[in-house]
């Protein structure tokens, strides 16, 4: 996509849709990064996001088991930092 084009995306995408390909876009998360991500990673102290990495057991009869483990850490971007805050508020 280029420029115009996600800003007409973001123009018509409520929260927290809006903030989850915002954070898509200026980070390069994987979705199943994306969905990962709990408030305990973001460090809006140091502006920093501790990206993980979510997986799931083969299929059997019981469960799904969720593993999770720290992959990277991520700059996060002032503003994108605070439209994070203010959701979590």
């Amino acid at each position: 996509m280029n420029v115009e084009q996600i800003k007409s995306l973001l123009e018509h995408l409520t929260e927290p849709g809006k903030i989850a390909v915002l954070l898509d876009i200026l980070t390069g998360l994987r979705v199943s990064e994306l969905l990962a991500l709990r408030w305990s990673d973001v460090d809006f102290e140091n502006l920093v996001l501790h990206v993980t990495e979510s997986s799931r057991s083969p299929i059997s009869t019981s469960a799904p088991a969720r593993r999770r483990h720290r992959r990277s850490r991520s700059r996060l971007d002032p503003e994108l930092a605070e439209a994070l805050l203010m959701w979590r508020r």
